[in-house]
């Protein structure tokens, strides 16, 4: 469960990737423009481009495995959370706005 101290530190605009394998044990990344965690602290949503997304969905419908890491550049802070793929959709207009906050506040970081 991620609480809400954690859960403000991963939405606060950060370098986020997300690592998945595929059946060959061959390991696959993507850099992801931004995450929400769900209210209960159980759940959460990462969005990719879509061009990102194309590369890494294979392996999440073929063995359900991520492992998402967090970073902050300006000193350094990190963290990763390990999950199990539930399932993906394009993301709607009212999520663009916080995506492109946590996205510029990644850049304004660097």
């Amino acid at each position: 469960m991620i609480d809400a101290t954690l859960a403000g530190f991963l939405q606060e605009g950060l370098g986020i990737h997300i690592g998945t394998r595929n059946e060959r044990l061959e390991p696959n990344g993507a850099w992801a423009m931004a995450v929400k965690v769900d209210a209960d602290g159980t759940h959460l949503s990462v969005y990719l481009a879509e061009v990102a997304a194309a590369r890494v969905l294979p392996d999440l419908h073929g063995n359900g495995q991520a492992a998402i890491t967090f970073g902050r550049p300006i000193d350094e802070r990190a963290c990763q959370v390990k999950g199990l793929f539930v399932s993906a959709r394009p993301a709607t207009d009212d999520e663009r706005t916080f995506m492109a906050a946590q996205h510029d506040g990644y850049l304004a970081a660097l």
